[in-house]
């Protein structure tokens, strides 16, 4: 690492608890050596033009591609060509940003990987210490702000770099991170409680899925899956998202979900661990419209399938894959003959 400077980081304000407020800790610009990995983006040149999003006075950087090399309108008349300042892959461009009120050379590592393919990453980090770790923010998609908008990535001590939320969930606490009005500092204020742990459970064990859970007061989200538990926040959730796929000996396998439904759980996840159930046993719902000309006629209309938790799949497929998919529906014992003569549509 080479020498600190403090500067302003100029991010987006969001409401805080006064507790938050309290915690301010000042923050400094850090240069990364060019040897370490950045936090980077991947773009695609269009007709051999990039323009994205980045910490300029027009709020905008435009590249271009030219020679394999990667040029940037460095004189500013308006064009770039071989005129301006370029750099081969592998190489890094500096670009004079204003961040605050401090002009820095903004140190940027270009991977050129396809024809029109680019990986970009800011040689460029705010960094402080908490309770006598290093934290440090990473300015992934390069825009100068360093937000708790998913965009940009964080990273305590020597752990993994995680994508910036107000919320995080770090090993075995939780930690609430946003800017204060001071736009040098990042606040960080740690929660009383540990997490709480979720692993999703099914009685098949066939049966494979993740689920998105929004946090209802904070709107902070996670993903939990049946392959390993994940910590979130306690509290009461929402499930946004799911995507279920069954997966069965000599078969192909089958998705049976795969929506952007919202199930409210129905019990709040507590510190410590936390089984959510999915899949079978399925509750199948349908309706019967008898035909006003043939009274024995019926015709099979709007089916659905929960499960476990209060989640929907969907109608399993026709075929072989789709008579497997609905023994695995039904609770061991069940008969399955009052549902063999209906058809579909």
């Amino acid at each position: 690492m080479k020498k600190t400077i403090p500067i302003l980081a100029g991010a987006a304000l969001l409401l805080v608890q006064p507790d938050l407020l309290a915690n301010a800790l000042p923050l400094s610009i850090v240069k990364v050596d060019e040897k370490t990995p950045p936090a980077s983006t991947h773009k695609h040149f269009k007709d051999g033009y990039l323009t994205f999003n980045f910490a300029t006075k027009s709020g905008k950087l435009k590249l271009r591609k030219l020679d394999n090399k990667v040029y940037w309108d460095s004189n500013r008349d308006g064009a770039i060509d071989a005129r301006d300042t370029g750099v081969p892959s592998l190489s890094v461009l500096s670009i004079p940003v204003t961040i605050g009120k401090r002009l820095i050379p903004y140190p940027i590592r270009v991977k050129l990987s396809k024809e029109a393919c680019i990986d970009l990453g800011s040689l460029v980090v705010l960094q402080t210490r908490y309770q006598g770790q290093v934290v440090q923010v990473f300015d992934k998609n390069l825009d100068g702000a360093f937000c708790p908008d998913k965009q940009d990535e964080i990273q305590f001590g020597s752990g993994k770099r995680i994508p910036f939320t107000e919320i995080l969930v770090v090993e075995d606490r939780i930690y609430r991170v946003s800017k204060p009005r001071q736009a040098n500092t990042l606040a960080i204020s740690a929660f009383r409680e540990p997490p709480a742990w979720v692993h999703l459970k099914a009685s098949d064990a066939q049966w494979q899925s993740a689920l998105t859970l929004v946090h209802r007061e904070t709107g902070c989200s996670f993903v939990a899956t049946t392959r390993a538990p994940v910590a979130v926040v306690p509290g009461a959730y929402t499930v946004t998202a799911s995507e279920t796929t069954l997966h069965r000996k000599d078969h192909s396998p089958v998705k049976i979900a795969s929506s952007g439904q919202k199930v409210p759980l129905k019990k709040a996840l507590v510190s410590g661990e936390n089984k959510l159930l999915i899949g079978p046993p399925v509750r199948m719902d349908f309706q019967l419209k008898q035909d006003e000309k043939d009274w024995r006629r019926f015709t099979l209309g709007a089916f659905k399938c929960f499960g476990e938790s209060g989640l929907s799949y969907n109608l399993p497929p026709r075929g072989k894959a789709g008579k497997n998919t609905l023994k695995s529906y039904l609770r061991s014992g069940t008969r399955e003959l009052q549902l063999s003569r209906l058809e579909y549509g």
